[in-house]
């Protein structure tokens, strides 16, 4: 019995071995048909099959055995003894060259993947630098689309090709096989000698967003690749391909149009008004503008003083109003003939990097045509009181030399309340009689909100002599209760300022702020030049004497506390009647030079590029000069530079709104 269950075992363990053996192992070639399906599939660089026009050869030993055209699904089968092919490729439209990358069957590899691209058939001449020699010579760059597209090669140079997407996207650009290296260089305005482009492996990546696609044949962005030869090579596959939507951009997004709170209707001012200018160039404390809630207009003083109104008409003091509205001419019927074409728009943050767009031309129309006819007047609304400090370009319509400039010099210019120029008030008496709740955003007079006609209101210390804070950004005020203390701060351009108390307040330009959540804070302090001061007044509005602590911030983006800039695409936004521009840093990773290249700026501007460098002490500027696109600074490793882009002021100093697109390189 023993040896009858040992022979058992044995003959197991025997199967057992025999089939592990044979799951482990290739199937011998004398055990395969004779005959095998062999099948070829065409696709693009892409991977996305072609579906007509195309022609299939197997070869064995230099002899066609075998020929067909693909089928819908860019497939050709063939029954053939096995054996080795070769796989050549051939397009039926003669009107276009078509490069593949070759491929081979065997006997056991029966399928196989061909990548074919065809020749673009257009080209364009571009102006760059000659990788061989370094010369700035002429190139016929390819106009290339999405999918791929077969490209010559130059063994002894680079060779370019243009892409014009045709909608908002993240391109992906790659090249089949290892026949060239690829890379972006810019726009046919500035080829690059350096690739921008951020690489991942042998591809890169670009974000187009829909201010870079225009209409018709205007208006769109340009990119160039360039590829460079693998030893030996003559042609390449380049491949795009759309991989996601672009990266989120403030000018994409849409303008919203406003939407008035109040109901616009024909406006006749009563016949006797008599109307008188606001004159802003004397003191602003006394234009304290309150709102009617019956009436839902602005009155001067209360809710029960003269009644404010816009001059939209003939009068109209707004140039930028002029271009929104035209002329302002009337047909046989009344209607407003609008010849204008700019829009009245706004664009802001709210400090909490939401971005809010906002465009006014419609509601503006409207208002202009239902204004008084013979004095171009209009009830100053909600409306109005809401979009007007936002859409006028302060300083573009109050231009010295114009009829329209009504301060003594552009060092007055308060571009806070420049838009008053447009109002006008009925005759009457403006006095404050001290019992309105006091509205934070209105300009008011500064003591209150207590009555003055009241004997226990604020004390306003040192008036006529104000403390003189200079560089500092942080001081302490020492403000005793119930009183005003005034101060005089240098160099605080742009900044703002922050004081941690429920008791403090501050005054400044006419305007009185509070505190929310135990935090006052005032945006953009601003001065025009270092010497000149802002002017605020802190006040104590608690039971006891404090020293509040005082902290002023630039913000970033600003001089004394730039962005730090990284190579690649960069897009610098420059707000309405800023003369100093942006500010970054760049600190060099290894020796080489940095570039930067002015792609586009907003129409009308132009774009201004510093770029500072310190030696021993001593700052060294290198500026964009005109008519150039780009400038250049060489560094050391560990060299810092302070970079300044900005758009360029006119003749007459205004500095517009901006959006400056720029490239970055380091190389």
């Amino acid at each position: 019995m023993n040896k009858r269950i040992s022979a058992l075992v044995l003959s197991l363990l025997l199967v057992f071995s025999l089939t592990l053996s044979a799951c482990n192992s290739s199937t011998p070639e004398e055990t395969l048909s004779k005959e095998a399906t062999y099948k070829v599939c065409v696709v693009d660089g892409l991977g996305n099959p072609y579906t007509e026009k195309v022609i299939v050869k197997l070869k064995q030993n230099g002899t066609q055995v075998a020929m067909g055209a693909i089928n819908a699904q860019g497939v050709f089968e063939k029954v053939l003894p096995r054996g080795e092919y070769s796989v050549e490729v051939a397009s039926t439209n003669s009107d276009r060259e078509c490069y593949y990358l070759s491929a081979t069957l065997t006997n056991t590899t029966t399928e196989a993947k061909v990548v074919l691209a065809y020749a673009p058939t257009e080209f364009s001449s571009i102006s760059a630098s000659s990788v061989a020699t370094g010369e700035h010579i002429s190139y016929e760059a390819a106009q290339v689309t999405t999918g791929s597209s077969y490209i010559t090669l130059d063994a002894a140079d680079r060779v370019y090709a243009l892409f014009s997407p045709t909608e908002a996207g993240v391109y992906e650009f790659s090249v089949s096989g290892d026949e060239a290296s690829v890379g972006y260089y810019g726009s046919p305005h500035f080829v690059q000698s350096q690739n921008v482009a951020d690489m991942n492996g042998n591809k890169f990546t670009v974000s187009v967003n829909s201010g870079m696609i225009g209409s018709g044949n205007t208006g769109t962005t340009v990119l160039v690749i360039g590829l460079d030869a693998a030893e030996g090579k003559e042609g390449c596959i380049l491949n795009i391909k759309r991989v996601g939507d672009p990266e989120w951009s403030v000018d994409a997004e849409p303008w919203n149009n406003y939407q008035p709170k109040m109901e616009i209707v024909d406006f006749k001012l009563d016949s006797g008004v008599k109307l008188v200018a606001f004159d802003v160039t004397a003191s602003t404390d006394t234009y304290k503008l309150v709102l009617n809630e019956e009436d839902g207009t602005y009155h001067l003083g209360s809710a029960n003083g003269p009644k404010v109104y816009v001059r939209v008409g003939v009068a109209v003091y707004g140039v930028c109003l002029k271009d929104m509205v035209g002329e302002i001419v009337y047909d046989a019927d009344g209607i407003l003939m609008q010849t204008g074409t700019a829009p009245f728009r706004y664009m802001y943050n709210n400090g909490k990097d939401d971005f809010f767009k906002e465009d006014y031309t419609d509601v503006m129309r409207q208002i202009v045509t239902a204004a008084d006819k013979a004095t171009g007047t209009y009830p100053l609304t909600e409306d109005l009181y809401y979009m007007l400090p936002k859409g006028i370009d302060n300083k573009g319509w109050c231009r010295e030399g114009t009829v329209n400039y009504l301060f003594s010099s552009v060092e007055n210019l308060n571009t806070e309340i420049a838009w008053m120029f447009m109002l006008c008030h009925e005759e009457g008496d403006i006095s404050d009689p001290g019992d309105d709740p006091v509205d934070p955003t209105d300009p008011i007079d500064p003591t209150d909100p207590i009555d003055p006609t009241d004997p226990t209101g604020p004390v306003e210390d040192n008036k006529d002599a104000p403390i003189e804070i200079g560089s500092t950004l942080e001081f302490t005020a020492d403000v005793k209760a119930n009183h005003i203390v005034y101060f005089n701060l240098y160099r605080v351009n742009d900044t703002t300022l922050t004081i941690v108390s429920k008791d403090a307040y501050v005054i400044y330009n006419g305007r009185k702020y509070e505190a929310k959540n135990g935090v006052v804070s005032v945006p953009d302090l601003y001065s025009q030049y270092t010497n000149v001061p802002v002017s605020i007044q802190i006040g104590n509005k608690g039971t006891k004497d404090a020293s509040f602590a005082v902290v002023m911030t630039y913000p970033e983006g600003h001089r004394e506390n730039p962005y730090k800039l990284s190579a690649g695409a960069l897009t610098t936004k420059q707000k309405s009647g800023d003369s100093d521009g942006i500010y970054y840093t760049f600190t060099a990773s290894a020796a080489g030079t940095l570039t930067i290249t002015v792609d586009s700026a907003t129409k009308g501007t132009n774009a201004g590029v510093k770029i500072t460098k310190v030696v021993d002490g001593i700052p060294h500027e290198t500026d964009l000069e005109e008519g150039a696109s780009s400038v250049s600074v060489t560094l050391s490793a560990g060299e810092t530079v302070q970079i300044n882009i900005c758009a360029v002021g006119d003749t007459l100093g205004s500095y517009p709104m901006s959006t400056i697109k720029s490239t970055v390189a380091f190389a």
